[in-house]
C-alpha cells in the first residue's frame, strides 16, 4: 500500500485537471474569430448577419421561455449602449 492512501486519487484529479486546461475556451475562439474576420477583408454585411443569427439562436435555443424576454431586453440595451459608446448612433 502506498504511503499516502489518496496519492493515485490525486494523480487522477490532477490528470483530469491538465485534460480540461488544455481544451479550448470557446468563448475566446469565437472572439479571435471575429476580430480576425474584422482585419480580414471579408464582406462586414456578411459577418454582421451571421453574428445576429448566432445572438438569436442563442436566444432562441439556450435560453429558458420564461427568461427569453427579459434577455431579449437586455441584449437591445446592450448593443444600444455599446453603439453609444462607440459613437455609431
Amino acid at each position: 500500500m502506498s504511503e499516502h492512501p489518496f496519492t493515485e486519487l490525486h494523480d487522477l484529479i490532477g490528470n483530469a485537471e491538465i485534460i480540461v486546461l488544455a481544451q479550448p475556451d470557446l468563448l475566446d475562439l469565437v472572439v479571435r474569430g471575429i476580430k480576425h474576420l474584422a482585419a480580414d477583408e471579408s464582406d462586414p454585411f456578411h459577418t454582421l448577419g451571421v453574428l445576429v443569427e448566432g445572438v438569436v439562436h442563442l436566444l432562441a435555443t439556450s435560453v429558458p421561455a420564461d427568461r427569453r424576454y427579459e434577455a431579449v431586453q437586455a441584449v437591445r440595451t446592450m448593443l444600444r449602449d455599446r453603439l453609444a459608446a462607440c459613437d455609431l448612433i
